[in-house]
């Protein structure tokens, strides 16, 4: 067992044992309905995609989960505790949650950021953090995330990709139960999103992912919950939800949906306004388009015989000898 193993397994929580349960989650805000009803059971340690355009309240429906906001109505519960009862040092501790373009106010060292982790763990008697034990664990969760090698790096060196590998070590650092996304993918090359969403799945833990870009969500998770205005739109596995019908009604675009040639898993490719399939046209006009028609021919019958072309495909014609047709006869 690698000492990152090691760590977690130590920890009275540990990866996968997770399961959270939604059910009527209803909220808003200013007399603005941003959601209502939402219910769902995701499954220990899965990955849980959370879809929906702009302002379908994806972000919401995180910080609830979180424990951050309170819902209207309804509840969120994590290993049957209900997360709006948990006192926050104790939520803070199960629940990880990584918000959008969060960055720290100075320039720390890549090791000070993982070590803001710790945080919900420091002693309230010795009021500090950053000992031993500390940074045993922040290790341990940059090499989950393959980010050893930058832990003496100023944060402000760091890509994109790298930044947001190193905010995942420091959710990790929490050694929390339940891990909580928002839009993790945004500004990252192709390269550094699949190379993310690869680490947080081989990660074991219940996570849930905000995420725009459909094939990385089928691709990736296990399930995905599909928000339209606030309400669940649907609930499922990406074959079940990523139907081209669903995607329509959600969005408003058309698509198909191919299985990936290696994995299997639903692809969907998108159809602009420009890109609908032209109407059937009439064997004459069908005709007319796969080219320019030759002579008029007889046309082939049961007691017709092909004509070999062995001499004609096997060797150039000499000068003044007639090309075959598909009327000639080849004479010995």
């Amino acid at each position: 067992m690698s000492s990152s193993e090691a760590a977690l397994s130590s920890n009275s929580r540990t990866p996968g044992d997770a399961g959270v349960v939604l059910d009527g989650v209803s909220l808003s805000i200013e007399g603005t309905r941003i959601l209502q009803g939402v219910s769902a059971t995701l499954p220990p340690g899965t990955v849980t995609g959370l879809l929906g355009p702009n302002g379908a309240g994806k972000s919401s429906l995180l910080r609830i989960i979180a424990g951050i906001d309170r819902a209207d109505a309804g509840t969120v519960t994590l290993d049957g505790a209900v997360v709006g009862q948990l006192r926050r040092r104790e939520a803070a501790r199960r629940i990880a949650l990584l918000e959008q373009n969060v960055a720290p106010s100075v320039d720390l060292s890549v090791r000070e950021v993982v070590l803001l982790g710790r945080i919900p763990h420091r002693s309230r008697l010795l009021g500090s953090f950053g000992g031993e034990d500390d940074l045993a664990v922040a290790t341990d969760a940059l090499t989950m995330v393959g980010a050893t090698d930058l832990v003496d790096r100023r944060w402000h060196t760091l890509s994109g990709g790298q930044q947001q590998r190193v905010q995942i070590a420091r959710a990790l650092a929490q050694r929390p139960s339940l891990l909580l996304l928002d839009e993790p993918t945004n500004h990252l090359d192709v390269s550094a999103q699949l190379s993310l969403l690869h680490q947080v799945r081989g990660l074991g833990l219940t996570s849930v992912l905000a995420l725009h870009d459909l094939n990385l969500a089928a691709a990736y998770c296990d399930h995905i919950v599909l928000l339209q205005g606030g309400r669940l739109a649907a609930f499922g596995t990406p074959a079940e939800v990523l139907r081209p019908d669903t995607i329509r009604a959600v969005y408003g675009v058309d698509c198909d949906i191919v299985p990936h040639p290696r994995t299997g898993r639903p692809v969907i490719v998108f159809s602009g306004p420009d890109e609908q399939p032209p109407p059937s046209a009439p064997p004459a006009a069908r005709d007319a388009t796969s080219g320019p028609l030759s002579a008029p021919q007889p046309a082939a019958t049961g007691n017709s015989r092909p004509t070999p072309t062995r001499n004609a495909t096997s060797r150039p014609l000499s000068a003044g000898q007639p090309a075959a047709t598909g009327n000639s006869h080849q004479h010995p």
